[in-house]
């Protein structure tokens, strides 16, 4: 039986990486014309298709507590390469997300990626990061809302990692709420390191919450108040723990 869900998930890939393709131009031409709902939805069928082919079913909890008259910057934690596809999928929001700079230089990919907007983060220049997130505050006031790994890297183990700083300084200075998006099931589903996405199994199921916002717009400047930063980020971090254990 392990056989024929291997199987399943090869010819999966194969046509997922067809549909990459194809939605990739599409979001090319797309982008030159400035389409933003068509974007969305184009990166919607992208993730829906994604849990299709690879029997990936999910529920998701919570959407009321997307803030609906401002952009706001998703948390989500990081347990897989299947989180990405599974969010534009599942979340019904208008959202773009920071990808690692490597993944820019892929065809066709890379550049539907900077066509719709994607933050390029390079994770070994701090300097560059920081200007990347400098350069979309201002979106934030215009309805754009992001989505960023607070662990910054997939974690090795089924558990929420360590978070980094980067992401609560880039909400905090645009004064952009926090919206904790927890999953949990992903892991299980592509490992990292695992080229095989579901090869241990016919259906998947994965769970989505979203927590209350946490809203910036009174905090102190966290750059000189960096207790206050790591007090906020603990306070988060334990809600992602509490909730991760309880799903």
């Amino acid at each position: 039986m392990h056989f024929i869900y291997k199987i399943r998930s090869i010819i999966g890939s194969v046509l997922f990486v067809i549909t990459t393709l194809i939605l990739s131009i599409a979001m090319i031409i797309v982008g030159y014309l400035r389409i933003k709902t068509i974007q969305d939805w184009i990166a919607r069928i992208w993730g829906n298709l994604f849990c299709l082919y690879y029997g990936i079913r999910y529920t998701l909890e919570g959407t009321e507590n997307f803030p609906k008259d401002t952009g706001f910057l998703v948390l989500f934690n990081h347990q897989s390469h299947s989180d990405i596809p599974l969010l534009f999928g599942s979340i019904p929001i208008s959202f773009r997300f920071g990808a690692k700079i490597e993944l820019f230089k892929i065809p066709f990919f890379g550049p539907a990626m900077r066509a719709c907007g994607v933050l390029p983060i390079a994770r070994g220049d701090r300097k560059k990061v920081f200007q990347v997130y400098k350069e979309a505050e201002a979106k934030f006031k215009k309805g754009y809302s992001y989505g960023l790994a607070p662990e910054g890297t997939r974690q090795e183990k089924a558990e929420i990692g360590p978070f980094k700083k980067g992401p609560f300084i880039f909400a905090a200075n645009a004064k952009a709420p926090l919206v904790p998006v927890v999953i949990k099931g992903t892991h299980q589903i592509m490992k990292k390191h695992s080229l095989m996405v579901n090869g241990n199994a016919f259906r998947s199921h994965v769970k989505l919450k979203v927590l209350p916002p946490t809203y910036t717009n009174e905090w102190p400047d966290v750059v000189e108040n960096k207790d206050f930063l790591e007090e906020q980020i603990a306070v988060i971090r334990s809600q992602f723990i509490r909730a991760f254990n309880e799903m």
